[in-house]
């Protein structure tokens, strides 16, 4: 919450949805790509969601996280809140682990797993729409020039905070330009100011 509010950016989620008259208790579901903070760090806010995690994700940072302060730059991006926040979740029966790649996760919706790349095993999301399929990347790409490179010259730009090997960045980079039809306006990028000026608001 600390971190939260030191982006100007941030919105609470729930005012967010209430705006367009969603409530927290009517949330069914929400599928994690990660655990960093700015990514799970609302989930107490919606008391009946089942929750969707990749299995090695929760236990790996579990793990991280007993690691000592010497490794804290693994774990800086990670809120023991959070953790707290799934194994009340998982006291309600609430959480789904998922092992890897799964199709129809819910109906139109499909995982990829990435693992130890930007974070430990992080879910790749595929919708897929009537305008064909779209790419929520999470975080293993920030902006378009992760994808499409610096001025459009097509070479990969790793981007902050990995925890994995900079080769599987770059390979989960290209399994996101792959899924998304090597369209990159059919990737949803969560830390693109962009992407407000790329896709039209609809309520």
């Amino acid at each position: 919450e600390a971190d939260a509010q030191q982006h100007i950016m941030y919105r609470n989620p729930v005012e967010v949805l209430k705006k367009e008259g969603i409530n927290p208790e009517d949330v069914e579901g929400i599928l994690l790509t990660h655990l960093h903070w700015d990514h799970s760090g609302c989930i107490d806010m919606f008391p009946n969601a089942k929750i969707y995690i990749q299995r090695k994700e929760f236990l790996s940072w579990v793990e991280a996280l007993c690691e000592p302060a010497e490794f804290s730059v693994i774990y800086a991006s990670v809120d023991i809140e959070d953790i707290k926040a799934m194994i009340t979740a998982i006291g309600e029966k609430r959480v789904v682990l998922i092992d890897g790649d799964a199709e129809d996760l819910l109906p139109g919706i499909d995982v990829k797993v990435a693992e130890d790349g930007h974070s430990w095993a992080s879910s790749l999301i595929t919708v897929n729409t009537t305008e064909g399929k779209y790419v929520f990347a999470g975080d293993c790409a920030y902006t378009r020039e992760n994808l499409v490179g610096v001025d459009g010259d097509g070479i990969f730009r790793p981007n902050g905070y990995n925890c994995g090997s900079t080769v599987n960045v770059l390979k989960t980079m290209k399994d996101i330009m792959m899924l998304a039809g090597n369209d990159i306006n059919h990737v949803i990028l969560s830390h693109d100011a962009e992407i407000w000026d790329a896709f039209e608001s609809v309520k």
